[in-house]
Protein backbone atom coordinates (compact mmCIF):
# COMPACT_ATOMS: atom_id res chain seq x y z
CA UNK A 1 0.00 0.00 0.00
CA UNK A 2 1.13 3.75 -0.63
CA UNK A 3 -1.12 6.14 1.00
CA UNK A 4 -3.50 3.77 1.26
CA UNK A 5 -4.08 2.45 -2.27
CA UNK A 6 -3.12 -1.25 -2.97
CA UNK A 7 -0.84 -2.01 -5.45
CA UNK A 8 -1.26 -5.24 -6.96
CA UNK A 9 1.68 -6.58 -8.25
CA UNK A 10 1.33 -8.74 -11.43
CA UNK A 11 5.20 -9.55 -12.22
CA UNK A 12 8.38 -9.16 -10.49
CA UNK A 13 11.78 -10.49 -10.53
CA UNK A 14 14.53 -11.24 -7.81
CA UNK A 15 17.57 -8.98 -8.17
CA UNK A 16 20.55 -7.40 -5.91
CA UNK A 17 19.75 -4.62 -3.12
CA UNK A 18 19.91 -3.49 0.33
CA UNK A 19 17.41 -1.71 2.44
CA UNK A 20 14.24 -1.83 4.91
CA UNK A 21 11.95 -4.47 4.07
CA UNK A 22 9.14 -2.61 1.62
CA UNK A 23 11.37 0.46 0.61
CA UNK A 24 11.57 1.33 -2.76
CA UNK A 25 15.52 1.55 -3.13
CA UNK A 26 15.74 2.36 -7.05
CA UNK A 27 13.48 3.34 -10.00
CA UNK A 28 11.56 2.85 -11.46
CA UNK A 29 10.49 0.32 -9.01
CA UNK A 30 12.38 -1.97 -7.30
CA UNK A 31 11.78 -2.63 -3.40
CA UNK A 32 13.60 -3.80 -0.75
CA UNK A 33 13.10 -7.04 0.85
CA UNK A 34 13.94 -9.00 3.79
CA UNK A 35 17.38 -10.17 1.87
CA UNK A 36 17.74 -8.94 -1.84
CA UNK A 37 14.90 -6.95 -3.47
CA UNK A 38 12.23 -7.43 -5.97
CA UNK A 39 12.16 -5.61 -9.88
CA UNK A 40 8.75 -5.03 -10.14
CA UNK A 41 7.80 -5.05 -14.02
CA UNK A 42 4.48 -4.98 -14.26
CA UNK A 43 1.12 -3.81 -11.50
CA UNK A 44 -2.45 -2.65 -10.89
CA UNK A 45 -4.05 0.46 -9.32
CA UNK A 46 -7.52 0.14 -7.93
CA UNK A 47 -10.00 0.50 -10.64
CA UNK A 48 -7.18 0.72 -13.40
CA UNK A 49 -5.58 -1.70 -16.38
CA UNK A 50 -2.79 -3.38 -15.72
CA UNK A 51 0.73 -1.49 -16.63
CA UNK A 52 4.74 -1.51 -16.83
CA UNK A 53 5.98 -0.01 -14.25
CA UNK A 54 7.59 2.75 -16.24
CA UNK A 55 4.38 3.34 -17.45
CA UNK A 56 2.88 3.55 -13.63
CA UNK A 57 5.31 5.83 -12.09
CA UNK A 58 4.81 8.69 -15.07
CA UNK A 59 1.70 8.65 -13.03
CA UNK A 60 2.05 7.55 -9.56
CA UNK A 61 4.89 8.53 -7.96
CA UNK A 62 7.10 6.22 -6.09
CA UNK A 63 10.54 7.87 -5.96
CA UNK A 64 13.24 5.78 -4.05
CA UNK A 65 12.90 5.86 -0.49
CA UNK A 66 9.04 5.55 -0.87
CA UNK A 67 7.98 2.80 2.16
CA UNK A 68 5.31 0.60 1.03
CA UNK A 69 3.05 -1.29 3.37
Amino acid sequence: EHEGERLKVLGAVPTEGKGEPGTVIAEPLVVACGEGALRIDRAQRPGKSAMDTGTLVRGYALPVGTQLD
